[in-house]
């Protein structure tokens, strides 16, 4: 491909065992001022956005995909400022990091059409293949970069997007996350639709997000029951959540609180801030201990007490009215 398309499209393959990773795709919009990657066969659906504006958003983008979730749910899954973005060499901001092991590679024919792609070779088992997307305000004056470049993109004013990298000590942490609870998030979530190809990826958030990609023939779907660190109650999968609030797609989680201790359901679908559901449910339960039960809990069947948690635009959206506060703000201190 040339060295100045604006998009880059490549993959890693394994020619011995005649194996490949996923497709990706890096591109650029805004005149090249804002930066996107995402898997090339859900590019149209699913994406990072590097903004021009400091921000880094992973979401939908489809309205197909759209219309699949709920009412005044976002839709994006993160968003951040980039506050501590570092230099891969001097004048080079790293944008995102993909990574590659050739273990996680399938044999599966390729279907890219007449675009061009950079097929790269992959390094052996005990590496891993690192990705960078590194950019500069000022190609001319900043500095080398010896690694193989496998594509470069224009920017403004002289500025220019560069996909480089180079093999790294293969470090299992980063796809193991697939099997089990983790603080990212695999192909279960971004790709609602489903992906023809047989490939996930584990995104790792912060200032430089890192997409490790890992077989979904080689490992078991992402859990449907999230971990959820500093909760004082027992999670439970959704589908057995109390059937008083099956209505309207309007809660986070149900929380159901007895003597004994609190149950805890959380909807997948929805795009909550996992600390802030943490103690926003840790406060519920509190209220519960204390007595402080409003008329927004139900007693159920059972004999427990619950209710539901939500945010004011998703209630709005749901026709819910009538909704309270956290009743534990009231009660801390400024």
């Amino acid at each position: 491909m040339s060295r100045r398309d604006p998009v880059c499209r490549f993959y890693f393959q394994d020619a011995a065992a005649r194996s490949r990773s996923g497709v990706w795709r890096v591109w650029t919009g805004h005149k090249g001022e804002d930066v996107y990657v995402a898997p090339s066969r859900i590019a149209g659906e699913f994406k990072l956005s590097i903004h021009r504006d400091g921000m880094n958003q992973i979401g939908y983008y489809s309205q197909e995909v759209k219309r699949q979730i709920r009412a005044a749910d976002k839709h994006y899954l993160h968003r951040r400022a980039r506050n501590d973005v570092p230099y891969y060499v001097a004048g080079w901001r790293v944008l995102c990091i993909l990574v590659f092991n050739s273990n996680e590679f399938e044999s599966v024919p390729l279907d890219v059409g007449t675009k061009p792609t950079q097929v790269l070779n992959a390094p052996t088992p005990d590496l891993d293949a690192w990705v960078f997307v590194i950019a500069t305000d000022d190609r001319a004056n900043a500095g080398e970069i010896e690694s193989p470049i496998a594509g470069e993109l224009p920017r403004p004013n002289g500025g220019s997007l560069v996909i480089t990298g180079g093999p790294v000590a293969h470090d299992p942490s980063l796809t193991a996350a697939v099997d089990t609870d983790r603080d990212g998030f695999g192909w279960q979530a971004p790709s609602r639709r489903g992906s023809e190809e047989p490939f996930g990826f584990v995104c790792g958030l912060g200032d430089v997000p890192r997409f490790a990609e890992y077989s979904t023939n080689r490992h078991d779907p992402p859990p449907l029951v999230p971990n959820l660190p500093g909760l004082d109650g027992v999670v439970h999968p959704w589908a057995d959540a109390p059937t008083e609030f099956a209505g309207p797609d309007a809660f986070c989680a149900v929380v159901a609180c007895s003597d004994t201790g609190a149950s805890v359901y959380v909807d997948p679908r929805a795009h909550c801030t996992q600390s802030h559901l943490v103690a926003d449910v840790n406060d519920l339960i509190s209220a519960f201990k204390l007595g402080l039960v409003d008329d927004q809990w139900r007693e159920l069947a059972d004999g427990r007490t619950a209710t539901g948690v939500t945010m004011r635009a998703t209630a709005d959206a749901a026709g819910l009215s009538g909704y309270r506060p956290n009743p534990m703000k009231a009660l801390k201190p400024e």
